[in-house]
């Protein structure tokens, strides 16, 4: 899971009298109590000492902690008590689907090193990684993604989904602060820029990273019975309700492949179905007719009878419509990006209809990841 940079305590020694202390004061507490609240100082199943919460979201608390066997820094994802007992964690059970299928891409994925139960927790233990992309300080004037490391992290995100894809499975949330990179180390280059001046950048300096979180990960058989992912990297099949499959994991991946080069998430959060369409509309480009057509039978009134159809978008400055993003903001993708070979992949990746969404092997060939391609 995500955090620092791994690296070890000095020495178990060290920690040996802060884990004494640690141990008189927290655990008789935790043992009188069926509850289990996250802390410094903690021994857990007499081998990882907890340091320091590191992420909060949905599913668990993730806790940077040492093990003290190994003499390492570890991510435990504590899951929050709302599963019925004895039942696998989905992380769990999809990550032994993965080493079940001994493919070789399963180095893509985050390693879970083992699991326990501790009052009435599921805790998951991987290895402590590096930042998650969602962490990239793209905001910084002095930070730079270079090209080839867009291209080589998109490629091993599409590796790693293909052999998901290969074995019946869903990832079903995308998106950037599911991606850890193995290592947060950075460097800095030489680069010339737009005018011509040869200027330092920082950058990252090895782009190898981890899937993570099958929390909303589903067998392509029982997609009706999860929602996919987060709203930003939905594709227009989850916004309408409509039936979905492994099409929605690759509008993810155009999603991710636009932020990377935009620096910033390429569609803003939207709460309301017509909104989402337009737009999509106005940054992707138009639905089929076909789509259209699917579209106006089930939500009866979203286009005009006009020729062509257009989305009834309420998109305004007045109090009425305010809550929905107003299209004149936004920008289609071709002016977002100019690089013409990532322009052509992501017109592939986010076509609005994914009957006609490139397939994730279709996407691996790709003139847009050929090292040969020149960009």
């Amino acid at each position: 899971m995500s955090g620092a940079s791994p690296q070890g305590p000095e020495s178990p020694t060290a920690y040996l009298q802060l884990i004494l202390n640690a141990h008189a004061l927290t655990t008789k507490a935790h043992e009188e109590s069926n509850d289990f609240v996250p802390v410094e100082g903690v021994v857990l199943r007499s081998r990882y000492l907890t340091e320091k919460s590191i992420d909060y979201g949905g599913g668990g608390t993730i806790i940077q902690s040492v093990d003290l066997v190994a003499n390492t820094l570890v991510a435990i994802k504590v899951i929050h008590p709302d599963r019925d007992p004895g039942q696998l964690e989905p992380e769990e059970r999809y990550y032994d689907e993965l080493v079940k299928g001994h493919g070789t891409e399963i180095r893509h994925f985050a390693q879970l090193l083992e699991s326990f139960d501790y009052k009435h927790h599921a805790c998951l233990v991987y290895p402590l990684y590096g930042w998650d992309l969602s962490q990239l300080p793209f905001s910084d004037t002095d930070f730079i993604l270079l090209k080839a490391h867009q291209r080589g992290i998109i490629t091993q995100i599409l590796h790693g989904v293909r052999y998901l894809h290969s074995l019946g499975i869903i990832h079903g949330d995308l998106k950037p602060a599911n991606v850890v990179l193995e290592r947060s180390d950075m460097c800095t280059i030489m680069i010339v820029d737009v005018t011509g001046t040869v200027v330092a950048r920082r950058t990252i300096q090895n782009p190898t990273i981890r899937l993570i979180d099958f929390g909303n990960a589903t067998f392509v058989t029982d997609t009706n019975s999860v929602i996919y992912g987060t709203n930003r990297y939905h594709p227009p099949e989850i916004t309408l309700g409509f039936p979905w499959s492994y099409p929605a994991d690759l509008f993810a991946i155009g999603c991710i492949a636009a932020e990377f080069f935009i620096g910033r998430p390429l569609f803003p959060h939207t709460g309301y179905v017509v909104e989402k369409l337009g737009v999509l509309e106005t940054i992707v480009s138009s639905f089929p007719p076909d789509y259209r057509r699917k579209i106006e039978k089930v939500f009866p009134g979203t286009y005009t009878k006009t020729i062509p159809a257009q989305i009834v978008y309420a998109g305004g400055d007045s109090e009425e419509t305010s809550q929905f993003v107003d299209r004149s903001t936004l920008s289609n993708i071709k002016a977002l990006v100019p690089d013409l070979p990532l322009y052509r992949f992501l017109l592939c990746l986010l076509n609005l209809d994914p009957r006609r969404r490139m397939c994730v092997t279709d996407a691996l060939a790709h003139e847009y990841l050929s090292p040969a391609a020149g960009h």
